[in-house]
C-alpha cells in the first residue's frame, strides 16, 4: 500500500539514578587488650537513606541478608514504625552484639547490608567496624558524631560547614554526599572517618534535554525521509512533492533523538494529506511513569478528517520503532504504557491506502 502521510513522535523515560547512604558507617567496639569488652553487650544504630534523584524512597532491607549473617556474631533488628522512619522511608537497623560473643570479633571487619530501591536494583552498603583496645592509659571511648556535607568532589574532603542532617547539606543531584564519623575518647582526643556518595540522574552526568531544532527538506518519497537538502525555512514545495519536517532534541549525555514528519503538496484541485500525532501527557516521563495516549488526526487542507472520511482514504497504521503494531491497526489512538519504552521509543503514524 501506498502511504499517503505519516508522522512521528518520540516518547522518552529518563529515569534517575538512585543511591543509598548510611547515617553511620562506621562503628568501634570499646574493648580489652584482646577483644570487644565481654563484660557488657554493644550495640548501635543506622538510619539507612535511599534516594531516586533527589526524592526520597522506600527501601526493601532483608535481615537475613546482611553479612555476617544474623547471629554470627551480631544480631539485627529493624524499626519502620516509629516517627523518625518517615513511614517506612528511613528504616532504623540496629546492630547488636550480644556480651557472650563480645570475644568473637574479628577486627577490622565490614557488615555489609543489601538494600534493594527497585526490582533488581540492589545496592549493597558497608558499615565498617573496629576494636578500640585499652591500653596503659585506659583511654575509651566517650561518644561519637555524625555530621554530612554537600560538595562536587568525590576525592578532596570538603572544608566547609558541616551538618547534623542529610537535609540540611542542601545537596543537589549530581553532587557528593560526605559522611563525617567522628570517635571522641576520654583523653580528650578524637578521631574522624569519611564515606561519600554521590546523588545524580542516570549515567555518569545526567541527561537532560539541552536544545531541539527543527528542520525543512523536500522528498520525493513519502517514506524515505531525503539526505540533503535540510534548512531552517520552509522550501515551496512543488505539485505532487513532499514536504519533510525534522524535529531533533538534544541532551546532555549527547545521545540526540530524531523524529519526522510529512506532508503530499496536492495537485490542482486536491489538497495536501496531513497527519499530526498528539500525546495526551506530553513525551518526557521519569522513574517507568509512562503513561500516555498517542493520537492521529488527519487533515485534507485545512480541515481535520472524520472517521468515516479517513477510511475512505485508507488506513492508519501504528509503528514503533519501525515494526508494524498490527493490534492497533485502523485505531486512531495508542496506549503507550512503561513496558513500551525502554529508554525512549519512537512511534509513527502511517495513513496507508
Amino acid at each position: 500500500m501506498a502511504t499517503k502521510a505519516l508522522d512521528q513522535i518520540s516518547i522518552m523515560d529518563l529515569t534517575d539514578a538512585y543511591s543509598v547512604m548510611l547515617t553511620l558507617d562506621s562503628y568501634t567496639f570499646k574493648g580489652d587488650a584482646n577483644s570487644a569488652d565481654p563484660s557488657q553487650a554493644h550495640q548501635f544504630t543506622t538510619q539507612v537513606v535511599a534516594m531516586c534523584g533527589a526524592d526520597l524512597i522506600q527501601p526493601t532491607i532483608t535481615l537475613n541478608q546482611i553479612t555476617p549473617a544474623n547471629g554470627n556474631p551480631f544480631n539485627y533488628t529493624i524499626d519502620t514504625t516509629s516517627s523518625a522512619t518517615q513511614g517506612g522511608k528511613k528504616p532504623i537497623i540496629t546492630i547488636a552484639l550480644p556480651a557472650a560473643r563480645a570475644d568473637s570479633v574479628t577486627v577490622p571487619g565490614t557488615i555489609r547490608i543489601p538494600v534493594t530501591v527497585a526490582d533488581g536494583v540492589t545496592i549493597d552498603k558497608d558499615i565498617a567496624y573496629s576494636i578500640a583496645y585499652k591500653g596503659t592509659t585506659g583511654t575509651g571511648i566517650s561518644g561519637h558524631v555524625v555530621q554530612y556535607q554537600a560538595s562536587n568532589s568525590s576525592t578532596t574532603v570538603p572544608s566547609g560547614e558541616w551538618s547534623a542532617s542529610i537535609e540540611a547539606t542542601g545537596i543537589q543531584d549530581g553532587q557528593f554526599l560526605w559522611t563525617r564519623t567522628t570517635i571522641y575518647y576520654t583523653d580528650g582526643t578524637g578521631s574522624a572517618s569519611y564515606s561519600v556518595s554521590r546523588s545524580g540522574l542516570d549515567g555518569d552526568e545526567g541527561r537532560g534535554i539541552t536544545g531541539t531544532s527543527v528542520a525543512y527538506a523536500i522528498g520525493s518519497s513519502g517514506t524515505v525521509a531525503p539526505s540533503a537538502g535540510w534548512g531552517a525555512n520552509v522550501p515551496t514545495v512543488e505539485q505532487g512533492g513532499y514536504l519533510w519536517t525534522r524535529t531533533t532534541v538534544t541532551y546532555s549525555s549527547g545521545d540526540p533523538s530524531i523524529s519526522y514528519s510529512v506532508a503530499l503538496q496536492g495537485t490542482d484541485g486536491e489538497d495536501s494529506i496531513v497527519v499530526k500525532l498528539t500525546s495526551s501527557a506530553g513525551v518526557l516521563f521519569k522513574n517507568n511513569n509512562v503513561n500516555t495516549t498517542l493520537t492521529a488526526n488527519v487533515y485534507r487542507g485545512s480541515k481535520q478528517l472524520s472517521t468515516a472520511e479517513i477510511n475512505a482514504l485508507g488506513t492508519i497504521k501504528w509503528y514503533k520503532d519501525g515494526v508494524l503494531q498490527t493490534f492497533y491497526n485502523g485505531s486512531l489512538t495508542y496506549i503507550v504504557t512503561a513496558s513500551d519504552v525502554n529508554g525512549s521509543a519512537v512511534f509513527e503514524a502511517k495513513l496507508e491506502g
